[in-house]
């Protein structure tokens, strides 16, 4: 099953809140889909059995999974979200809910906020805290 931030294969040069979820789940910081993330998405491949080219597609993807980090809230989480907000972390958000690009948290983001946080039995804040981004990844 293929995790849900993966939405394109990543090859060299890449950049995006994908790429961002690769670094973070092989223990890197990358925005760019660079040299360092190719070694380190290689090793995995190696250590899992996959085919060793460097590139995260399906299998790899699905090999890496949907959970983020355990103990840490994603890159993206710097501050609680709410009605109202903007930002990139607001667009990282919307995309993590597989809403449309922006970075204004409007009354959809805020309705899928809910959602999420009754499909996941969080309490219904609306507020995107750091329980919650954990989850999302």
């Amino acid at each position: 099953m293929l995790p849900r931030w993966f939405r394109r294969t990543l090859v060299d040069g890449e950049v995006g809140p994908d790429v961002q979820v690769v670094a973070r789940k092989l223990g890197g910081m990358s925005v760019r889909y660079d040299s360092e993330l190719i070694a380190r998405v290689r090793g995995y491949q190696h250590m899992t059995g996959l085919e060793v080219d460097g590139i995260v597609g399906p299998l790899t993807a699905g090999a890496l999974g949907e959970a983020a980090d355990a103990h840490l809230p994603p890159n993206w989480f710097t501050r609680d979200l709410s009605l109202g907000m903007t930002g990139e972390d607001v667009d990282l958000l919307r995309f993590n809910l597989d809403l449309p690009d922006g970075d204004v948290f409007d009354v959809d983001t805020h309705r899928a906020v809910l959602r999420y946080q009754s499909a996941n039995r969080l309490p219904l804040s609306g507020v995107v805290d750091s329980r919650m981004a954990l989850l999302l990844g």
